[in-house]
């Protein structure tokens, strides 16, 4: 017992050392560039801890919507071959130990307090030079996760990026294969405002050589990235062509949690009946993305092409937390980390398509730097009431603001209430035992609520 609560203790510790870093995941006023996030200081770091992302291979997959459940499947379909794998994924809804997987665990607190204890004299060694600027809360994170792969000898990692691309301290990997899900309006003060200039710094992953797999893009989007492969002399794998394709239907269109039935098609076979538990006809370009970046992974390392038993593994069973995730019944309840409107929208044609109720009440919540006017676009006709809220999270915007845009713009019935726990027990009170519950707009809504219901996964 004392020694668990050692361990506990050393935890803690590490947690709030890790939050006296710059955390722009809590900043919003700041442009994604080289003064800010650039690499310079990231590789001088992992120079002083002999460049632990040089101990296995890696996958990195940029994009704005669909990266972080392409990332998932792509590392089951890995595992499901029997490969050690590791995952680095971002934000997190409950405990920062979510955002680095071994072997689609989180790593424990006793293994993330030893990966950091190595990382922490580097630390100091790279502070005590003037020439570098103060590590950042997400570089010191992923010094940790490439440090924790290291020791566990982590065959393969995948590696979704935080923000951006270009100069995402992810950015330093070398993979195997990199791959762009469809690019969309998000973070514009950071990456810009337009399609073309998000598109350019996502497209910042893409290698001298290596093999692309770029999720369904626009137009604007779609040219920026071929020209940017084109220079780079690396061969793009697109979805909704010829060499990768996906078509979904739901196995059981009257029961919600019946899993869908997936066909692919990739430049090295077809696969079909293949059982897919994830909600959500987007979810058939996730699929394909991910099964094409991993048929090109066992391409260039000269392993043989997927088959359909490592696909019924690897998805049949697969659940994403914060993804359109139904949490109970009666009423029911999702809980959904959207927080753009390609998101937004793809979580409303699922409720559309796959559930009856009687009453939908939605719980919302936003940060300031999102197009909330776009995702209220989408709900307000949706909802019979929406209760808006706040996350708690210092990027959050005041339920208040969010009110009256709702109110002087939509029919929708509203209400203000700040507290989310309130907001969410309010709501299930309203949706009775035929409605439905809708907690979304935001990853750390999402994650708040889901501390609610499920205190044990706290830190």
């Amino acid at each position: 017992m004392a020694r668990s609560s050692e361990s506990r203790s050393a935890y803690a510790e590490v947690l709030s050392y890790l939050d006296s870093f710059t955390n722009y995941e809590r900043i919003t006023d700041f442009t994604a560039g080289p003064e800010t996030l650039g690499l310079g200081r990231f590789r001088a770091l992992l120079e002083h801890l002999d460049n632990p992302q040089k101990s296995f291979q890696s996958i990195h997959i940029a994009g704005t919507k669909g990266k972080g459940s392409t990332t998932i499947m792509a590392s089951e379909l890995l595992r499901a071959r029997g490969l050690k794998v590791g995952v680095y994924t971002s934000p997190h809804l409950v405990s920062v130990r979510e955002r680095i997987l071994i072997d689609s665990q989180p790593i424990t607190p006793e293994d993330f307090c030893e990966a950091f204890e190595q990382v922490k004299p580097a630390l100091q060694k790279l502070a005590s030079d003037a020439i570098w600027k103060p590590i950042t809360y997400f570089e010191t994170l992923t010094a940790i996760a490439f440090v924790a792969f290291e020791q566990h000898c982590i065959e393969v990692a995948v590696a979704e990026v935080g923000l951006g691309g270009r100069f995402d301290a992810t950015n330093v990997l070398t993979p195997i294969v990199t791959a762009i899900t469809p690019v969309s309006l998000d973070h514009t003060r950071q990456l810009g405002d337009t399609i073309p200039a998000i598109a350019a710094e996502k497209g910042g992953i893409i290698k001298e050589g290596i093999p692309l797999i770029l999720g369904r893009q626009v137009p604007e989007a779609e040219s920026v990235l071929a020209e940017l492969a084109a220079e780079r002399k690396a061969p793009v794998y697109a979805y909704n062509t010829p060499a990768l394709t996906a078509e979904i239907k739901p196995v059981d269109e009257t029961n919600p949690r019946s899993p869908q039935e997936l066909s692919l098609t990739t430049w090295r076979g077809f696969y079909n009946g293949i059982r897919l538990a994830l909600l959500g006809d987007h979810q058939a370009e996730n699929a394909a993305v991910a099964a094409g970046i991993v048929e090109k992974y066992y391409e260039a390392t000269e392993q043989p092409a997927l088959n359909k038993a490592e696909l019924q593994n690897a998805w049949s069973k697969l659940r994403i937390p914060g993804r359109i995730e139904i949490i109970s019944h009666s009423p029911w309840v999702i809980l959904d980390s959207a927080h753009n409107t390609a998101s937004i929208w793809a979580a409303a044609e699922t409720i559309r398509k796959r559930f009856i109720y009687e009453t939908l009440v939605i719980v919302f919540a936003a940060a300031r730097d999102k197009d909330i006017p776009g995702m209220l676009q989408i709900l307000a006709p949706l909802a019979d009431h929406i209760i808006v809220t706040e996350s708690g999270h210092e990027r959050c915007e005041s339920a208040e603001v969010i009110s009256k845009l709702i109110e002087e713009n939509f029919a929708t019935r509203v209400t203000l209430l700040t507290n989310p726990e309130s907001a969410f027990t309010a709501a299930k009170q309203e949706a009775g035992s035929g409605g439905m519950v809708y907690i979304t707009g935001s990853f750390y809504l999402a994650g708040r609520i889901k501390k609610f219901l499920q205190p044990e996964l706290q830190d």
